[in-house]
């Protein structure tokens, strides 16, 4: 009996884990589509594309979400439960991206409201380091959404 118990518990955890993560994807998908966002990492050398690629690919692997949610219920498959868990950890990184992009943001607003003439014409120009460093990470969670996809694309999910 306690067993049993167990078994639905952690059923329902998952489930309301995989629920979240829907939700979570719909929100970093509308956080992609945001003008400011395109606005900002259109500055840094093919970025617009990636992103645009990137809420393409989130939203279809969202689409089939439900459907590999209800197949890893029926079948407790390990490469789904695996792929799941990937995406998961692959959308936390996302947010990760795009709350350092809002922080700078917000610091050169607000830098830009209490600056003189000059301190606001410097800080109009994006920041090499910066912008190199969100380049890297663009590039590296780019691969990593290809690959994701792929998975779900193959038979492995």
């Amino acid at each position: 009996m306690v067993r049993t118990q167990c078994f639905f518990s952690q059923l329902i955890q998952e489930t309301m884990g995989e629920a979240y993560l829907v939700a979570f994807l719909q929100v970093l998908v509308d956080k992609l589509a945001r003008r400011e966002v395109f606005k900002y990492f259109g500055l840094i050398k093919g970025v617009d594309q990636k992103l645009q690629k990137w809420t393409a690919t989130l939203s279809a692997i969202g689409a089939v979400l439900n459907e590999a949610e209800e197949r890893q219920l029926i079948t407790e498959s390990k490469p789904l439960k695996l792929w799941l868990d990937d995406l998961r950890d692959l959308a936390y990184d996302v947010e990760d991206v795009l709350d350092k992009y809002a922080t700078k943001m917000l610091k050169r607003e607000i830098e830009q409201h209490y600056a003189g003439t000059a301190r606001r014409v410097w800080n109009s120009v994006p920041n090499g380091v910066f912008n190199c460093k969100m380049n890297s990470e663009i590039k590296k969670i780019t691969e990593r959404l290809q690959e994701i996809s792929h998975k779900r694309t193959s038979s492995l999910v």
